[in-house]
């Protein structure tokens, strides 16, 4: 009994260490988008993607899942950082729509925030709900992969809004507001 007790133990030890070197190599990131209107229906998005997993981010595609590219008018304006690459995928038709994909020169490495940038006619409130595409994936829902395309089993994430300076604003005088009622009602 004391010899399946060491090969139990041995066999959990083995298998702990291996799902621990899994679980060590974590692709997951995050983004936040904002825009700033260009004037004539058009707005340029800003999009800040940072790394908060443990492996590099070598292509960034937003808008998209495999087989489906989420955004309803096609892209353009397209900047990125030094180094990057764009390519607009998707056919930009009643069946598809478009999407960016973002190709690292040098890769994008945890813990560290880079800029993204387009133009379209869509309002944000758009690009936040629903793809007319997919029906319950948002078009700023979005993959990564740590090298080229396809070369891991990538992961999705949608861009959030940050909140406008205005509503930023509102908040903090609302709140301010609510102290000054608390104070004056104790």
């Amino acid at each position: 009994m004391t010899q399946f007790r060491k090969m139990t133990f041995l066999a959990s030890t083995i298998l702990t260490a291996a799902l621990a070197g899994t679980a060590s190599a974590a692709e997951t990131a995050s983004a936040t988008i904002s825009g700033t209107p260009l004037g004539g229906g058009v707005t340029q998005y800003n999009i800040g993607l940072t790394d908060t997993g443990t492996t590099n981010i070598g292509t960034f595609w937003f808008g998209w899942v495999p087989g489906a590219d989420f955004m309803e008018a096609k892209p353009t304006g397209i900047t990125f950082p030094a180094g990057w690459s764009d390519n607009i995928t998707g056919s930009n038709n009643s069946s598809d729509g478009n999407a960016i994909q973002w190709l690292a020169g040098p890769a994008l490495t945890p813990g560290n925030t880079d800029q993204f940038s387009f133009d379209s006619t869509e309002s944000l409130s758009q690009l936040l709900g629903p793809s007319s595409y997919s029906g319950h994936e948002v078009e700023t829902t979005s993959f990564i992969y740590s090298g080229s395309p396809f070369s891991d089993g990538g992961y999705e994430f949608a861009a959030s809004a940050v909140p406008e300076p205005a509503t930023l604003g509102l908040l903090a005088f609302s709140g301010a507001g609510l102290l000054l009622r608390r104070r004056r009602n104790a």
